[in-house]
C-alpha cells in the first residue's frame, strides 16, 4: 500500500517532465538538439546518480579549491552551466558580487530561476541562453544550402566545405568576468556539430555513418577538422576575455568496457591536443579522475562507458601576455 503513492508521484513527475520537454521544443524548435541534450543529461543523471556522485563532487571541489576563499571577488561567468549539477552555486554566491550563467538550452532557465534570491540579496545574477560556439547556426545553414544545391558534386566539394568553414569570433557571447568556469563543456561543443552533420548528410544525400558513427576516411577527416575548429575557438574565447582565473574541466578520454573483459577500448574525447595550454596563463592547479558516466546494464546491456576527466586552473601571468592566441 505504501508503494502506491510513491509510484503515483513518480508517474506524475514523468508526465510533467514529458510535457515540459515538448513545450520547450514547441517554443524553441531551432534549439532542438540543445534541449534534447539537456533533458537527456537530466534523465541519465536520475538513472545513474550513484555512479555520477563522485564525479560531480570532484568538479565542485576542484572549482572551490581553485578560487581564493578569503575575499569577495567581483564577477564569475559559468559557461555551459546547464542544470547546475556540477556547479556549487551557493559557494559562488558567497564569493562573487556578480554571477552570470550561460547555456544554449532554454529549458535550464527553470533550474536557474530557483536561485533568484541572488538578486534579493543585492547580488547581480545574469541568466543567458546563448550558443557559446558562435558558429553552429551559420555552419548548419552553410552545410544545408550546399547539400541541397550540390547533390551531384561528390564528396570532394563537401570535404572542402567542411575544411574551410569560417570560424567567426565568439567573444561577444559572454561578458568579461574576473573568473571564467568552463565545466564539462569543451568536449560537448563539437558533438552538437557532429550530430547536425550526420543528420543533414543522411536526410539530404542519404549518407549514413557506420556503427561507430564514422564516415569514409576522407569525409571523416574533414568532419573532425571542423570539430577541432570549435574546440580551438572555445579556448581562444576563454583566453581573450582578460580573466584573472580560468577553470577548465573537460573529458580527455572515453573508455568503453565490457564486464566480462579485462581490456578497455579507449578513444580521445577531444580533437585538439589533450595537453591544453592557454597563452598568457599558467596552470596552478590540476587534477584528474574517472567518471562512470554510463554503467553497463543501466544505459546499455552490452557495454559501459567511463570518461577520464581533467581539471585545470589557469591564472593570468600578466596583462600584456594575453593578447595573442594561435593554435
Amino acid at each position: 500500500m505504501g508503494r502506491f503513492p510513491t509510484r503515483l508521484l513518480l508517474s506524475i513527475f514523468c508526465v510533467l517532465n514529458i510535457l515540459r520537454y515538448y513545450s520547450q521544443l514547441l517554443k524553441h524548435p531551432q534549439l532542438r538538439d540543445f534541449i534534447q541534450m539537456g533533458f537527456g543529461i537530466e534523465a541519465r543523471h536520475q538513472r545513474c546518480s550513484d555512479y555520477w556522485a563522485r564525479h560531480l563532487d570532484l568538479c565542485r571541489d576542484f572549482v572551490r579549491t581553485s578560487i581564493l576563499e578569503d575575499q569577495l571577488h567581483e564577477s564569475v561567468a559559468v559557461l555551459g552551466a546547464g542544470r547546475l549539477l556540477d556547479i556549487d552555486l551557493p559557494f559562488l554566491m558567497r564569493q562573487f558580487g556578480k554571477v552570470d550563467l550561460y547555456d544554449a538550452d532554454p529549458s535550464v532557465l527553470r533550474s536557474w530561476d530557483s536561485w533568484n534570491q541572488l538578486e534579493r540579496e543585492g547580488r547581480s545574477f545574469g541568466r543567458h541562453v546563448v550558443d557559446l560556439s558562435g558558429n553552429l547556426a551559420e555552419w548548419t545553414s552553410l552545410l544545408g544550402n550546399y547539400l541541397r544545391h550540390h547533390r551531384r558534386s561528390g564528396p570532394a566539394g563537401l570535404c572542402n566545405l567542411l575544411e574551410e568553414l569560417p570560424c567567426c569570433p565568439a567573444d561577444d557571447k559572454f561578458a568579461p568576468a574576473e573568473v571564467l568556469l568552463s565545466v564539462n563543456l569543451l568536449s560537448q561543443l563539437s558533438l552538437y556539430w557532429r550530430d547536425r552533420v550526420q543528420k543533414l548528410l543522411e536526410s539530404e544525400w542519404g549518407l549514413v555513418s557506420d556503427n561507430a558513427g564514422r564516415f569514409e576516411p576522407g569525409l571523416q577527416q574533414a568532419l573532425e577538422s571542423s570539430m577541432r575548429k570549435l574546440e580551438e575557438q572555445h579556448l581562444r574565447q576563454l583566453a581573450s576575455r582578460g580573466a584573472r582565473l580560468i577553470i577548465l574541466i573537460t573529458d580527455e578520454e572515453l573508455h568503453y568496457y565490457h564486464a566480462s573483459h579485462s581490456q578497455w577500448s579507449t578513444f580521445p574525447a577531444l580533437r585538439i591536443d589533450a595537453e591544453i595550454k592557454l597563452p598568457g596563463y599558467q596552470v596552478d592547479q590540476e587534477n584528474s579522475w574517472l567518471w562512470h558516466i554510463a554503467p553497463q546494464g543501466i544505459e546499455e546491456s552490452a557495454y559501459g562507458v567511463i570518461h577520464q576527466v581533467r581539471g585545470r586552473a589557469f591564472t593570468a601571468q600578466s596583462e600584456n601576455s594575453k593578447l595573442g592566441f594561435n593554435l
